[in-house]
């Protein structure tokens, strides 16, 4: 159509001399294999500095281009440089030896802080999960043993006569050497349950024992009528 330009059409992607000069590298390294050519050493890293500037010769200025810190003294030598880049780009960023940083993977494969990122968060949500049903499952398994000793509690309770009531909380309720079966609202509960049973009064529990403690309660059922 007349008077459109590509650029209406697709999207214009910044060119990185880095990124390309990896892609430069993997075509290198694969167009040499399949015509069954040899390859030097690291020829992913050499591939890539011919692609990043044109040249065969690997000199500390070039290396400077991917390492603006790079000092010839001062860092890795150039060949554990060459041989951990070769590594990098063979692994498509999944491996970066020292003495590459962090930063020099992701600027030649800003996917794979992507990815990283990923797994981590995988991890994060899983480990997230793992620790919910591991708390789930002790709290369905806390939850199982007090209904089991509320209902054995209240077998022992239901039968009693009003001057036993001390003993039974005693047994089941009382904290005094350790952590009771009972705790004080599993206690009430099954003292309402007893004077309901047992107690003929024109007032219900709760209007007589609002908010009170197991053990005032427990004085007032005791007396004998």
């Amino acid at each position: 159509m007349e008077g459109c330009s590509m650029s209406q059409h697709f999207p214009i992607v910044p060119y990185d001399p880095f990124i390309a000069a990896v892609a430069f590298a993997n075509r290198y390294v694969l167009e040499k294999k399949r015509l069954g050519k040899s390859l030097p050493e690291h020829p992913y890293a050499k591939a890539f500095f011919k692609g990043l500037t044109g040249e065969s010769q690997i000199s500390a200025k070039q290396i400077q281009k991917l390492i603006p810190e790079y000092k010839p003294r001062g860092y890795g030598s150039k060949e554990s440089i060459l041989s951990a880049l070769d590594i990098c780009i063979m692994s498509n960023g999944g491996s970066y030896p020292m003495p590459l940083s962090t930063w020099v993977r992701d600027r030649l494969f800003p996917e794979a802080r992507h990815r990283q990122n990923q797994r981590w968060q995988h991890r994060s949500e899983l480990s997230s999960w793992q620790s919910s049903r591991v708390s789930h499952k002790k709290k369905t398994e806390s939850q199982r043993v007090k209904d089991v000793n509320k209902e054995a509690a209240w077998d022992a309770l239901k039968d009693l006569p009003c001057t036993a009531l001390k003993g039974w909380f005693n047994q089941w309720a009382s904290s005094d050497d350790s952590e009771p079966m009972l705790d004080e609202q599993a206690a009430i509960s099954l003292l309402n349950r007893w004077f309901d049973l047992h107690v003929k009064s024109d007032w219900g529990f709760s209007d007589l024992y609002y908010n009170m403690s197991p053990g005032m309660i427990l004085w007032d059922l005791s007396q004998p009528e």
